[in-house]
């Protein structure tokens, strides 16, 4: 019984306890309200239950204990009060256990260690208290996530060392102590650890080193102490990084993954140090640029620091009055904002005869070599890129006063790093807004950027606002995707790259797409929408589109933006996506294209 889509309200009536034949019950993202039936108990053949995003209130029916044969339990998003029961333990096929953001009270059951065949457990953002129980190290089962932040639990983090599968662990924002246990580097599929806002202690486990699928760690307001351990340098999958507000000490290295943070990663660790300025921390020694480690390639060089870090130095025109001005309007804006996608500048060099940048380097150069030269970049890959430079836009535009318009967003101006992690770079014309508003203003009267990435209202005398970014990003976008540059001989002044994809979606698609990205078995004629990396496309496109719309006012923000690709790639089901309202407005494009089918329901960490 699938009844998401029906405007249902009111009461679940106790008659369904008649229906003993149910498989599967799914009532979630509906308004029913009162307690959860008792009569439901009497499903015993019952598979799946799901009442997400409902009403209820009350607590969880202890005899629920008789569904011996549910393998997934989804209560999250309710008003379920009172204690977990102890009576869990029986349902030992259970795979899923979802009884999230809720008003749950009490300790966490041991007995909740006998349902050893659980994939996924969210108990996150209740009241709970108490320990954790160790009987949870019986979950060597488990493949997708473990989820119990936001609560109020104290003592010991136990033992993880059994998930060998696990792909996601958070236990933030609760009042753990003790040190994080050793045995987290046997946790091999981890790619997910946050562990934030606790109070733990001792060491970072140099244990860690050996997750090489960990992209993502969040160790930041604790009180661990410590050299931050140099093993980290070897996980080469590393995106994020935050140990921040901590008592670590010692040298951070700046070797390996290392070179993809920035200072924000260990922020009011008073006693840490690095060397020749890296990461804007204190000196551990000292370090030069040699004169004869340099490699010229355009107006960028190849730089050796004494160090052996490998550097990239951007020198500036030598005509006074131009170096000058983009000079000084590069250093006015970099000084000013910081992010982990966002290009890094260690150092400076600014004399009458000669101003360059010190920069992080890019091993992978830039995303208009990656689509026009190598030609290697998947779909995943590709949208894991376009969140990257998103968050670097989302940021400059929501987190940075003044905000910052960088006008000259394209993909020669996108550098990749040996992790396929995505910076924007080079603010020589960006512009510093009098505020946050995205209708703030700026004279355009000698405004310069690149023909083709160049929102239209441009063109038309229009003002510098955030949302000509957006259009810029949403072109990089559909160049991405279709692998054709804007100002391909094929676009004229009446074909532009954003009409000509507009034109063919979503059910044309196969017709521009890149077939490198996608493979001919996408590219059969009405297949795109058939598969959920199809799916996928038709999301990630509709939003390009959606950007690249002719009024700035009908353009998303690139904070929009952000959450459209962090639920393509990480969301939970493809029908929560499509069902959010700030996201449907972004998928549902205003001309009547349509928008992505949503017949999907898989799920991923």
């Amino acid at each position: 019984m699938y009844l998401s889509s029906k405007n249902i309200i009111g009461n679940i009536p106790e008659e369904i306890g008649n229906l003993t034949a149910l498989t599967i019950l799914y009532l979630s993202n509906k308004n029913i309200i009162g307690k959860i039936p008792k009569a439901l108990s009497c499903l015993q053949n019952l598979q799946l239950l799901d009442l997400r995003f409902n009403k209820f209130q009350g607590s969880v029916p202890p005899k629920f204990s008789k569904l011996v044969n549910l393998e997934n339990l989804s209560l999250g998003r309710n008003n379920i009060s009172g204690e977990i029961p102890s009576s869990m333990g029986s349902l030992q096929q259970l795979r899923k256990l979802d009884i999230s953001s809720n008003e749950l009270t009490g300790r966490i059951p041991a007995a909740i260690g006998q349902c050893f065949r659980l994939e996924m457990v969210d108990l996150s953002h209740n009241r709970l208290i108490g320990s954790i129980p160790m009987e949870i190290t019986s979950f060597h089962s488990l493949a997708f996530y473990l989820n119990f932040s936001h609560n109020s639990l104290t003592g010991r983090l136990p033992s993880l060392g059994v998930m060998h599968h696990i792909q996601a662990i958070d236990i933030s924002a609760n009042k753990l102590s003790r040190p994080i246990p050793a045995d987290i580097g046997s946790c091999v599929g981890l790619q997910y650890l946050n562990l934030t806002r606790n109070k733990l202690n001792g060491r970072v486990p140099t244990s860690i080193g050996q997750l090489k699928s960990l992209e993502i760690v969040d160790l930041s307001f604790n009180k661990l102490s410590g050299p931050v351990p140099p093993s980290i340098a070897n996980l080469t999958m590393l995106r994020f990084l935050n140990f921040s507000y901590n008592d670590l000490n010692g040298s951070v290295p700046n070797q390996g993954a290392f070179r993809n943070l920035s200072a924000t990663s260990f922020l009011r660790n008073p006693s840490l140090c690095a060397a020749s300025g890296w990461l804007n921390l204190p000196n551990c020694t000292s370090a030069e640029i040699r004169s004869n480690g340099f490699n010229m390639k355009g107006s960028v060089y190849r730089g050796l620091l004494s160090d052996s870090t490998v550097v990239a130095v951007k020198v500036f025109d030598q005509d006074p009055q131009n170096s000058y001005k983009n000079f000084y309007r590069e250093c006015r804006i970099l000084r000013k904002i910081g992010h982990r996608n966002l290009v890094k500048v260690l150092s400076c060099c600014s004399t009458p005869e000669f101003r360059a940048l010190v920069l992080q380097f890019m091993s992978k150069g830039s995303l208009e070599r990656q689509l026009h030269q190598d030609c290697r970049l998947s779909l995943k890959m590709r949208l894991n890129i376009a969140l990257d430079v998103a968050r670097a836009m989302a940021y400059l535009h929501h987190d940075c006063s003044p905000s910052v318009v960088h006008c000259d967003l394209k993909p020669s101006n996108i550098l990749i790093d040996e992790n396929m992690t995505a910076h924007v770079a080079d603010f020589g014309i960006a512009r510093l807004m009098p505020s946050t508003d995205s209708a703030s203003r700026s004279s355009t009267s000698r405004l310069k950027g690149t023909v083709g990435y160049l929102a239209l209202e441009y063109g038309l005398g229009g003002q510098v606002t955030t949302k000509s970014d957006v259009y810029s990003f949403g072109v990089v976008i559909l160049e991405m995707v279709t692998r054709k540059r804007p100002t391909d001989d094929m676009f004229t002044r009446n074909k532009t790259l954003s009409s000509w994809v507009r034109a063919a979606f979503p059910e044309a698609l196969e017709k521009v797409v890149d077939r490198e990205m996608v493979g001919d078995e996408l590219c059969v004629e009405g297949s795109i929408e058939s598969t959920e990396q199809g799916r996928w496309l038709v999301s990630f496109i509709g939003m390009a589109l959606q950007c690249t719309n002719y009024s700035p006012g009908e353009r998303p923000t690139m904070r929009e933006v952000e959450g459209i690709l962090e639920r393509i790639l990480y969301g939970t089901e493809y029908g929560d996506l499509e069902g959010h309202p700030s996201v449907q407005s972004l998928l549902t494009l205003g001309n009547g294209l349509g928008h992505p089918n949503s017949s999907t329901s898989s799920s991923s960490s």
